[in-house]
């Protein structure tokens, strides 16, 4: 039975996962990363490449220095980009982390909503919530919700 089918079969599992639970770094992605850290390594005017090549060949430090400039502004890029996919994957892990916490206490008969990672509850319900929470290992605020 493979992870999907299981989830299907198991509804209140299903609902609390979200299978596209952000980016996941593919084979492609990491030699990607992979090949770009290798060009940085490898363009480098000091490597044993450029020396190699300079002293059997011709003087080729200077191009060198032009890939290794070019190498440098594709890194940024790259950083970008890998920061944009952490960013990203850290919101959704926050955001079912909220369902999550939603549910159990829906589960408890807790009407709640979460804001500005504080859950706001009715003032008779704070204390139990405030239990639910922490057996869950949430250290999330609780708040009397004013109508």
């Amino acid at each position: 039975m493979s992870f999907r089918e299981f989830l299907k079969e198991n509804k209140n599992i299903s609902e609390l996962v979200d299978l596209e639970e952000g980016f996941i770094k593919s084979i492609g992605y990491r030699k990607a990363e992979d090949a770009i850290n290798l060009l940085e390594k490898v363009l480098n005017p000091k490597s044993a490449l450029c020396i190699n090549i300079t002293q059997k060949a011709d003087n080729v430090v200077k191009e060198f220095k032009m890939m290794q400039k070019h190498i440098e502004s594709i890194v940024e890029i790259w950083e970008d980009i890998d920061y944009v996919i952490g960013m990203s994957n850290q919101n959704e892990s926050n955001k079912l982390t909220d369902e999550f916490v939603m549910q159990k206490l829906a589960d408890k008969d807790i009407n709640s909503k979460i804001e500005n990672n504080t859950i706001y509850v009715d003032k008779s319900e704070i204390k139990n919530t405030q239990k639910i929470l922490k057996s869950i290992g949430c250290t999330k605020q609780v708040k009397e919700n004013v109508k």
